[in-house]
């Protein structure tokens, strides 16, 4: 498969885990949020952006 099929696959994933960890996590407006539910937040997403830019094939592992 091409490079641009698979991050279009993986994005659209990773979108979906995304979305469910946020219902998960609850609903709070931002000036809500501790400092710590920010930066994890920040990181999650930092997390996913990586898998889905990620070449190597290793979505499982990221998710």
């Amino acid at each position: 498969m091409s490079d641009w099929l698979l991050v279009i696959i993986s994005g659209l994933l990773m979108v979906l885990v995304l979305f469910v960890c946020t219902k998960l996590l609850g609903k709070k407006q931002i000036s809500q949020l501790s400092f710590f539910e920010y930066v994890t937040g920040i990181t999650i997403g930092s997390i996913g952006a990586e898998v889905i830019t990620g070449l190597d094939g290793q979505f499982l592992q990221g998710v």
